[in-house]
């Protein structure tokens, strides 16, 4: 099921279909009808609700991505499809491992389902863009789900109503999210399977703008969707993660999703309690890391990236543009940041130093600075007064919370800690590859190799001196590792050192014109540098105090 409304969509659905019938064939393109399997045995009429087609929606098809037109509720178009025996059809596209990958053979099509789902509001109700696969010889597509629905109902007998931030649902032995294979034939046996190093939970965020407020009462019945595969019975723990840090759990038996089927849990809200944080949902990695004597931190699950595209939230407003952190700790942007400037769309990680956004006062205070003249910049601390230069602290980070005010960027002094004068700093960290990208690991304060091998400390040696692919990877950061990426860095619109250097800011200056940052490349290590103001450098942040 692509998207689930609770309003039945109805038109000239037998028209449209007869039109689209006809395959229009010009220069090797044909143009392909999109159908949503709709009866109400069927895989995508679950729950009493009605799949749709958007204008735009993506998917891939064979080896193209490809966008949907003429929609008409289960109907649409698909134009400008290179001609081919046969059409392998997946949605949405970007679960794709590969986003590049060839489908057209079928068989095991890797892709990942996100450990984190956002909820998005169309005005009337929930749209849960469920992934669905179709094949066909014709020109004629119809498409199946994939995947079921765990379907969560919420009431509550509190007094006072309360903002729900996100849902969790962690299953004892079931896979929820991560790594798996499609399978796509065109019958009803098509599915998505979950792999070994899938993960067992999945959250449904809530952006601000679309948080829900929870209130009691007989007819106050809150319902929302999280999309999952098939799984047989298992134990869940579902925790409704609410605003100032309050949390409800909640302990379900013996819970079964079948395939095409949704799971119906009901929750009833007694009581919250205080000072847990959803992990996932905020981009929290798990280890704990000390910066100073009785400080500890969390770091965000990737470098930080921007985009020119959107909005979002800033301390004290709203701002132009989107903050995110990248989806794995490996992922960086690369020679691609040569297209920083005010009218890119795309993504960039390598910034001026203090261009959170914030006005500063400074000429060069917008994440596509690209000045080489350092008066341009605030080169005070991005502290006290001056926090909100500090990308954590002025801007809602989209898959960290999203709300200003949750993340820093270290200083000086705390680099320098967590390399030099933490216990045992010295073995807890080392020059790597992961996942076939080269940078620095950094162990955790509580450590235990989940992997049958050594973590070999210290720089100077090679990057190959501790190699870990994705797979070992994923246990490696369950257990708590951090790893940073030698993203490289920028000068004006020049990138250096893709994959051979990092450098990561603090919030510190040095003397009246440079900055501190962290850098290291294969053969050297230095805690604390320093830098001009100008340089794009990556930023990877902390939470502002640890997660509980």
């Amino acid at each position: 099921m692509k998207r689930i409304h609770t309003i039945v969509m109805v038109g000239l659905l037998t028209a449209v279909m007869m039109t689209m019938a006809g395959c229009k064939k010009e220069q090797g393109k044909v143009t392909l009808g999109a159908t949503i399997e709709s009866s109400r045995n069927a895989k995508v009429y679950i729950d009493k609700a009605t799949p749709c087609w958007h204008n735009g929606d993506l998917l891939r098809i064979n080896n193209q991505t490809c966008t949907t037109s003429a929609a008409l509720g289960s109907s649409a178009q698909i134009t400008d499809v290179d001609a081919n025996e046969g059409y392998r059809a997946l949605y949405p596209s970007n679960l794709l491992a590969n986003v590049d990958a060839d489908i057209t053979e079928g068989g095991n099509i890797a892709i990942e389902l996100p450990r984190v789902q956002t909820y998005e509001f169309d005005g009337i109700d929930q749209m849960v863009k469920v992934p669905m696969g179709a094949f066909s010889t014709s020109t004629s597509l119809t498409f199946r789900n994939l995947c079921s629905l765990i379907k969560v109902v919420i009431s509550s007998r509190m007094d006072a109503p309360f903002r729900l931030d996100s849902i969790g649902v962690d299953a004892t032995v079931a896979f929820l999210s991560g790594e798996g294979t499609a399978r796509i034939e065109g019958g009803e046996n098509d599915e998505v399977t979950m792999n070994e190093n899938a993960k067992h939970s999945v959250s449904l965020a809530f952006p601000v703008s679309e948080a829900p407020e929870i209130s009691q009462g007989p007819r106050n019945t809150y319902v929302y969707y999280i999309i999952a595969p098939k799984f047989d019975r298992n134990d869940v723990t579902i925790r409704l993660y609410a605003d100032n840090g309050r949390y409800a759990t909640f302990e379900k038996r013996d819970v079964a999703l079948l395939a095409n089927s949704i799971a119906t849990v009901s929750l009833t809200v007694e009581e919250l309690e205080q000072g847990y944080v959803d992990p996932i949902s905020m981009g929290i990695l798990p280890g704990e890391f000390s910066v100073a004597e009785g400080r500890k931190v969390h770091f965000s699950k990737g470098n930080l990236q921007y985009s020119n595209a959107g909005q979002h939230a800033v301390a004290g407003g709203i701002a132009y543009g989107t903050w995110r952190f990248a989806d794995h700790q490996y992922d960086y942007v690369g020679s691609d940041n040569a297209n920083i400037g005010e009218n890119n769309t795309g993504w960039i990680d390598l910034f001026g130093r203090a261009t959170s956004g914030w006005n500063s006062g400074c000429v060069s205070y917008k994440p596509y600075a690209t000045s080489y003249d350092a008066s341009d910049y605030f080169t005070n601390d991005m502290t006290g007064t001056n926090a909100n230069a500090d990308w954590g602290v002025y801007n809602a980070i989209e898959n960290g919370g999203n709300n200003p005010g949750i993340w820093r960027t270290l200083t000086k002094s705390e680099w320098n800690y967590l390399f030099r004068s933490r216990v045992d700093a010295q073995n807890k960290y080392g020059e790597a590859v992961v996942a076939g990208v080269n940078g620095v690991i950094i162990l955790p304060d509580g450590w235990t190799m989940p992997l049958d091998r050594d973590f070999r400390s210290g720089f100077g040696t090679s990057w190959s001196q501790n190699v870990f692919s994705a797979a070992e990877w994923q246990q490696m950061e369950a257990s708590g590792a951090v790893f940073l990426p030698a993203a490289g860095y920028r000068n004006g619109t020049n990138v250096y050192s893709v994959g051979a250097e990092g450098r990561y800011w603090s919030v510190t200056r040095d003397g009246d014109i440079l900055s501190y940052n962290m850098s290291f490349d294969q053969t050297r290590f230095f805690s604390v540098n320093s830098t001009h103001p100008s340089e794009g450098c990556s930023v990877r942040l902390v939470t502002v105090e640890t997660a509980k």
